[in-house]
């Protein structure tokens, strides 16, 4: 089934020409993408005014800051009675060095549009965080039974390795890993989308993975650069996905209206 994903922009902290842009890089890389990841290209429409989204959609929604006491969560993937939906705290960003699009060598942020393409792959591949790879798999010199299916995790931080230009202007994307990187046997990459990952299950400096051995003994492995208040909000950030996955059963999915369609009725979220 066609995926039509929206992308919204109710903090305010960035333009709609902005958004236009971040959209359409995001639509050159898809095809190298899901390629890559043997899926449909899903269909992904900017959407500066948020009431023009068709009820029930996918959608990615640049807010501004995270909830309280959330302080460095950057962005967030889950589904809501079956639908996925994702977050980015573009103010946050904004607000500790980062940048829209892109930045200077050596400014040490990343940048919104980043955060925003690191929510979308993975919420293409996995949208709940619930689908594990069984191994067993070894990384960082530890071995556990499965390791979730998270894309973009073990290759965060190579900010600027992955980008595209849009009208002259250089978009900086996150890194992602390819369905390589989750076999065990694989014995040549590339591994990751910027050919930076060295095999199965390898970490860059500043990315982690969450592993377990059992449902419920879920925990993450962090490279070795990986600054100690970044590992705290990530564990704060697989409590908090636990606390918003709901208790009831999703309803049949309907396919959402095609981009340009007019909509059936504002979007409640």
């Amino acid at each position: 089934m066609k995926r039509f994903i929206y992308f919204t922009n109710t903090g305010g902290r960035i333009s709609a020409d902005d958004l236009q842009t971040i959209v359409q890089a995001y639509t050159q890389e898809m095809p190298r993408f899901c390629e890559d990841h043997s899926i449909e290209e899903p269909v992904l429409t900017a959407a500066p005014d948020a009431t023009t989204v068709p009820s029930g959609s996918e959608f990615i929604d640049f807010k501004d800051q995270p909830p309280q006491g959330e302080d460095g969560v950057l962005g967030d993937h889950f589904e809501v009675l079956g639908k996925a939906r994702g977050e980015v705290f573009a103010g946050y960003e904004l607000d500790n060095g980062g940048a829209v699009l892109n930045n200077p060598p050596g400014a040490g942020g990343t940048t919104a549009s980043a955060i925003g393409f690191h929510e979308l792959t993975e919420q293409l591949r996995n949208p709940d965080v619930n689908v594990w790879v069984d191994g067993p798999i070894t990384t960082q010199g530890q071995t556990f039974v499965s390791v979730v299916q998270e894309v973009g995790d073990p290759a965060e931080g190579d900010e600027g390795a992955v980008k595209q230009v849009v009208n002259g202007v250089e978009v900086w994307l996150a890194n992602t890993v390819t369905p390589k990187w989750f076999d065990p046997e694989a014995t040549s990459g590339p591994y990751d989308r910027a050919g930076l990952l060295t095999g199965p299950f390898t970490v860059r400096d500043t990315g982690y993975v969450a592993v377990r051995n059992a449902p419920g003994s879920e925990t993450q492995v962090f490279g070795e650069k990986m600054p100690a208040h970044r590992r705290a909000l990530k564990t704060l950030q697989w409590k908090r996905r636990l606390r918003r996955r709901p208790t009831v059963s999703p309803p049949p999915a309907t396919e959402p209206a095609p981009a340009g369609a007019p909509p059936s009725e504002p979007s409640k979220e």
